[in-house]
């Protein structure tokens, strides 16, 4: 009886682990770059309803999110020069108009503040 709860313990392990230790491919991925200080905080709500709040900055400048509804990015620029933003996804609408096509990015100048919506295309 003790042998068998061991080996169907192992076996639990055995199979949990072979996709534990590989991560999720991100739905969204927000980078930023800029001198100085700046920073984006980014409420992420879960399929579920949960929100959480994520920081990006210098010292963390990329956010992968596997699981999320939408997010909103509150962004602050007081760096020494532009605040560079890049969105990759495939998932959800570029929110920066004008964008070149095939790319969602763009520059802040030093001051500016203000927030950037992600949300599923349409």
């Amino acid at each position: 009886m003790m042998k068998s709860r061991l080996l169907a313990i192992a076996a639990l392990l055995a199979s949990t682990g072979a996709t534990a230790g590989t991560p999720a491919t991100p739905m969204v991925t927000v980078r930023g770059t800029g001198q100085g200080s700046w920073e984006m905080l980014c409420h992420v709500t879960a399929p579920g309803g949960d929100e959480t709040i994520r920081a990006v900055g210098p010292d963390r400048p990329v956010l992968a999110l596997t699981s999320l509804r939408r997010a909103t990015c509150n962004y602050k620029n007081g760096s020494a020069g532009p605040l560079a933003v890049a969105i990759e996804t495939t998932q959800f609408a570029c929110p920066f108009a004008g964008a070149a096509e095939g790319t969602c990015e763009t520059q802040f100048k030093t001051g500016a503040f203000g927030s950037i919506e992600l949300r599923r295309k349409s």
